[in-house]
C-alpha cells in the first residue's frame, strides 16, 4: 500500500491530473516490474469517496 498527497481541493482538475501522472511515472520507474507491480490506483479527498483510476 502506498499513500501520497497529490494536491488540494482548490486545484484545477488539470493540475491534479498532472500531479497524479508525475507520481505514477516516478513510482513505475522505481518498481522492479514497473506497472506490473501496481494492482490499483485510487484518488480521494480527505472526507470523500475514493475513485478508482487503475
Amino acid at each position: 500500500t502506498f499513500h501520497a498527497p497529490v494536491g488540494t481541493r482548490d486545484m484545477t482538475p488539470e493540475d491534479l491530473a498532472e500531479n497524479v501522472d508525475v507520481i505514477m511515472k516516478r513510482l513505475i520507474s522505481k518498481l522492479a516490474r514497473g506497472k506490473m507491480n501496481i494492482q490499483s490506483v485510487y484518488v480521494k479527498t480527505t472526507m470523500g469517496k475514493a475513485v478508482r483510476l487503475l
